[in-house]
């Protein structure tokens, strides 16, 4: 079996497709394939490599089966015409790994990049971004933030992100337009949206409110980042003077070798130079991008720029994102994504009613977070704007995910029931030395079945959940459980 991966997740809804091997195909495209025999024993092949559908190669596919039976790996990230006598090249990188059995099978890709990227403990966290609110470019103001920062406290946050227009520079010039723009003009801070065009004060405040600023910034893709090293100096100068460890990078194109290859120098460049201080949230919403195997050893991925409040896109919903997150599970570490969590009181009920679709709302707002609970939450809302007992909600469900965190993430988590959906009973377990320590279910608004198989006796953490010998139910439609081993 090949596994396909995508990003474009803004606008991508399926970010996993499985290709089963036939004999009469012999081009498959994929980050990863399995291969095994009768037993269920047999290898993987991962390329650590961005999306098929983001590669330069001129071959158009991943993997090639030969009348031979050999299977050749083909991805290099590398045209001929990149060549350069004398140059070292650095093609993408390739792990095989060997199981014995299913079990073996679902922890092995899992444990290798656990060993792979590992950041420890303190590189996870709950940011809280108010872009996805949908108008922070027109709310940004010094009060505004000042407000935004007590507000993604009381709702439970590690970091609150300043996103985009907080500089002087136009993000266009910097992405789209054929421009040289100077650096240190264009993310000078503008003093009409900081107050004093400094970050001080605002540090001062995230401190005292006990917890940390988060900053966006976007390096220079007109330029396939050969500014890299002056980029650099930028960031590193933002953590020696403010303090910012945590910076979101947005607009990476891998357009030639050398674009990618500047962009993982910029990367490992303020991570060095910082003494591994500073981590990025990695977007992979758009662009030319690392996807969900490559550069993770300088950050998490920012999964899905989905929103609730707007009338076009494909639109926030927990089941989607949710079912993106259980398929991604299979392979793919939860631990290393973030995952959105919009506000409830921002959905545009005119967007859901005009397309046919489920208001997001039929699921309480306690759900949404509960989709999140085995990654990173992104708490995508201004938390200002957010009524005082929906704050209580947030805090109340933050808190919790933040008491078992280390417990959850120190596991293999991987997905249970039916692919999620509105009349499925889905969830995930984090697996620990052969036994799930923690679960979590999610029933659909539509789903007959409320019942699933578990062994062993169980706490219920939050949502509600009914026990029976070997059996646990969740008594409403689109409820959910979470769940501790006793």
């Amino acid at each position: 079996m090949a596994v396909e991966f995508a990003g474009h997740t803004d606008v991508h809804d399926r970010p996993v497709r499985e290709h089963k091997i036939e004999n009469d195909v012999t081009e498959y495209n994929g980050n990863l394939v399995f291969c095994e025999d009768e037993k269920g024993e047999g290898f993987m092949i991962l390329q650590e490599a961005p999306p098929s559908t983001e590669r330069r190669e001129i071959e158009t596919y991943d993997f090639r089966l030969t009348a031979q039976g050999d299977l050749l790996s083909t991805g290099w990230g590398i045209n001929h015409d990149e060549l350069v006598p004398g140059e070292l090249i650095v093609s993408y990188r390739n792990a095989v790994g060997i199981y014995h059995s299913a079990e073996e099978k679902n922890e092995l890709l899992k444990n290798y990049c656990r060993t792979r990227f590992n950041y420890g403990k303190e590189r996870y966290g709950v940011v809280c971004n108010a872009w996805g609110c949908g108008k922070f470019g027109e709310l940004l103001n010094p009060q505004f933030l000042a407000d935004e920062v007590r507000g993604a406290a009381e709702c439970g946050a590690d970091s609150y992100q300043v996103d985009d227009r907080w500089q002087n520079g136009c993000l266009g010039d910097l992405c789209y337009m054929n421009k040289d723009v100077v650096l240190r003009d264009y993310w000078s801070i503008n003093p009409e949206k900081v107050e004093g065009g400094s970050f001080d004060s605002l540090v001062a405040l995230a401190k005292e409110q006990g917890i940390k600023l988060a900053l966006w910034i976007a390096p220079s893709l007109t330029r396939r980042y050969e500014d890299y090293r002056e980029f650099a100096e930028l960031v590193l100068d933002f953590h020696r003077r403010y303090g910012f460890e945590l910076f979101k990078i947005d607009g990476a194109f891998f357009s030639n070798y050398r674009a990618e290859q500047n962009f993982e120098k910029l990367l490992q460049t303020v991570s060095l130079e910082s003494g591994r201080k500073i981590f990025c949230n990695l977007d992979v919403t758009a662009g030319m991008r690392g996807g969900y195997f490559k550069l993770l050893e300088y950050g998490n991925l920012f999964l899905e720029n989905r929103y609730a409040c707007h009338l076009w896109g494909t639109g926030y919903h927990p089941l989607r994102t949710l079912r993106n997150a259980w398929n991604l599970a299979k392979y793919v570490r939860l631990q290393y994504l973030q995952l959105e969590v919009p506000y409830c009181n921002d959905v545009n009920d005119e967007f859901y009613r005009t397309r046919n679709e489920v208001n997001p709302n039929v699921y309480p707002w306690d759900f949404w977070f509960a989709v999140s609970f085995f990654g990173n939450p992104l708490l995508w809302f201004a938390p200002s704007t957010v009524k005082p007992e929906h704050r209580a909600v947030s805090a109340k469900m933050i808190a919790l995910h933040k008491e078992y965190r280390e417990e959850i993430f120190s596991g293999i988590i991987s997905p249970v029931g039916d692919e999620p959906g509105a009349e499925t009973l889905s969830g995930f377990v984090s697996r620990k030395n052969g036994r799930d320590e923690f679960m979590t279910l999610f029933r659909g608004h539509a789903c007959e079945n409320a019942a699933f198989e578990a062994e062993g006796e169980w706490e219920l953490l939050a949502g509600n959940a009914e026990f029976a010998q070997g059996v646990v139910s969740i008594p409403e439609k689109a409820g959910y459980a979470i769940l501790k081993r006793k």
